[in-house]
C-alpha cells in the first residue's frame, strides 16, 4: 500500500470526496525535520508488508508548511504527526510521535469499530433521505435558503422553479453536513444542487434545464404540488414574459394543429420576438385559458391580452400588431422595418443623422423645409441601418438620402422637394398632415 502526497489543499479536497467510507490517515512531517521524514520512511515500509485492507483504508503524507490549510484544520503543532480522519474531515484519532508499528496495530483494530459505525449512520442517513424524497412531492437539495442562495448554481436553480410555478421544498446541505456527504453516497450525483420530483432523481442544473427543454419536467409535476389557482398562475406567467404565446402543445412539435402553427408563423413574419407557454402540461391552465379566450393560441403583450389566430391575422393585414407590441421585442429585418415606418408614419424623411445633427448638406436643407412648414413629421437615421438604406434605394430606385415620403409615397430627394416647395406645391401635397403648434 502506498502513501500518497498532499502537495496542495486541493489535493486533500479530493482526497476526502473520493473516498468516502474509508478511514483516511495523514502523516504530517516537515522537510526541513529529519527525524519526521525517517518516520514518514519507518512508515511506508511498514505498510509494504502490513495486510491492512487498501479498500477499507489509505495514507496520505502532507508537508505541514507546504500546505497550511490542511495542518491548521488538525491544528498540527509537531511534526511527526498522524491523524486518523475520513471524507467528513473531522479527527477521529491523534497520535504525535508514537511509534509506527504501534500505530497501524490500533488502526487495524480500529477498522471494523469504524466500518460498523459506518454502517449504522449509512442505515440512519439512507432512511432520513429516503423520507425526505417520498414526503416531498418536488424537493431540492441547494447550498443555501431558497432567500440566500450560496452559490450561482443555486440561484440559477431557484430560478428556474420560480418559472416552473410549482410548490416545492429546499434542503440547504450547507447547515447539515451529514447530509451533504452521505447524498452523494446515496445517489452516486456529485454536485449539488440537485432536483428530485415524486421521489425521483433528475440531476443537477444542466440536467434539470434539459429535462425542461423537452417538457418532461412540466408533465412530472404532481397535481399536488402546482398552484392551482389558474388565473393567478397566468397573471404570474403574463407578468413574467413581455409577449407571450399560449399553446396547446410543444412550439417545434410537427404534430401541432395548423392554427396554431399559423400564428406562430405570423409572428415571425411580423418581426415579434415572443415565448411559448405549453399548456398541455396544466390542464388547470389550459381549460381556464380555453374557457376564457376560446381557441388557442392566445398571444398576451405587456400582460393585456391580443387575441388569437383571426384576431392576429386581422391586425397584421390593418398594420396595427406590431404597434401592439413594446419596441424590445421587435426583430425586424430590413424589409419589415421600411414596410412598417412607410404605412404607419403620415410623413417621414429618411436623412442622414438626426435633425438636430444632419450628416450632409443636404439632409440639413430638407429638415428646414419641414421645419418651415412646422410639419409633424418622423425620421429615420439611415446611417445607423445599412440594412434599412438598401432595401429604401431598392423601392424608390433612388441611391441618396434625404428622401421625404408622404403617406407611403415618395415625394423625392432633395431637389424634388425644394421644387415642389418654391412652387408652393409642398403645401398642398401636405395639407392633411398635421402641424405643430
Amino acid at each position: 500500500m502506498n502513501i500518497i502526497a498532499l502537495e496542495e489543499n486541493r489535493d486533500y479536497n479530493r482526497m476526502c470526496m473520493n473516498n468516502f467510507g474509508k478511514i483516511i490517515v495523514i502523516i504530517f512531517h516537515a522537510a526541513w525535520h529529519q527525524h519526521s521524514n525517517e518516520y514518514l520512511e519507518n512508515f511506508q515500509t511498514l505498510l509494504e508488508i502490513s495486510e491492512l485492507n487498501g479498500e477499507k483504508i489509505m495514507f496520505a503524507q502532507c508537508d505541514a508548511d507546504k500546505v497550511p490549510q490542511v495542518s491548521t484544520n488538525y491544528n498540527i503543532t509537531n511534526v511527526p504527526t498522524v491523524i486518523v480522519t475520513d471524507a467528513q474531515k473531522g479527527e477521529l484519532k491523534r497520535f504525535e510521535n508514537e511509534n509506527p508499528a504501534q500505530i497501524l496495530e490500533s488502526l487495524e483494530e480500529f477498522i471494523p469499530e469504524y466500518q460498523k459505525k459506518f454502517e449504522q449512520k449509512r442505515v440512519e442517513m439512507y432512511k432520513k433521505i429516503e423520507k425526505l424524497i417520498t414526503e416531498n412531492p418536488v424537493l431540492i437539495f441547494i447550498k443555501g435558503t431558497a432567500q440566500a442562495p450560496e452559490c450561482k448554481f443555486t440561484r440559477q436553480f431557484l430560478e428556474i422553479m420560480k418559472d416552473l410555478d410549482c410548490k416545492f421544498t429546499y434542503y440547504d446541505i450547507i447547515a447539515d453536513n451529514d447530509m451533504r456527504h452521505w447524498l452523494r453516497h446515496y445517489n452516486k450525483w456529485p454536485t449539488y444542487p440537485q432536483l428530485y420530483i415524486s421521489g425521483e432523481l433528475i440531476g443537477g442544473l444542466d440536467k434539470a434545464k434539459q429535462r425542461i427543454e423537452e417538457g418532461y419536467i412540466q408533465e412530472k409535476i404532481p397535481q399536488s404540488a402546482r398552484i392551482h389557482d389558474p388565473e393567478q398562475r397566468l397573471k404570474k406567467i403574463v407578468s413574467e414574459n413581455k409577449v407571450i404565446l399560449f399553446t396547446k402543445g410543444i412550439a417545434s412539435d410537427i404534430n401541432l394543429d395548423q392554427n396554431q402553427k399559423d400564428v406562430i408563423q405570423l409572428l415571425k413574419n411580423e418581426g415579434i420576438k415572443f415565448r411559448c407557454f405549453d399548456c398541455s402540461s396544466d390542464q388547470l391552465l389550459l381549460e381556464h385559458l380555453q374557457k376564457q379566450n376560446g381557441e388557442f393560441p392566445h398571444l398576451y403583450s405587456q400582460q393585456k391580452y391580443i387575441g388569437s389566430k383571426q384576431k392576429l391575422s386581422d391586425l397584421a393585414k390593418q398594420s396595427q400588431l406590431l404597434p401592439l407590441i413594446p419596441g424590445s421585442e421587435w426583430q425586424l429585418n430590413g424589409e419589415q422595418k421600411l414596410k412598417y415606418l412607410l404605412k404607419n408614419c403620415d410623413i417621414i424623411v429618411f436623412i442622414n443623422g438626426i435633425p438636430k445633427d444632419c450628416q450632409n448638406e443636404e439632409s440639413k436643407q430638407m429638415i428646414e423645409i419641414l421645419e418651415k412648414h412646422k410639419l409633424l413629421y418622423e425620421f429615420y437615421n439611415v446611417s445607423a441601418d445599412e440594412e434599412v438604406f438598401q432595401n429604401l434605394k431598392n423601392i424608390s430606385n433612388y441611391d441618396k438620402v434625404p428622401q421625404l415620403y408622404v403617406k407611403g409615397q415618395l415625394i423625392g430627394g432633395i431637389e424634388a422637394v425644394q421644387k415642389l416647395n418654391q412652387d408652393g406645391d409642398l403645401e398642398e401635397l401636405t395639407k392633411d398632415i398635421p402641424k405643430r403648434n
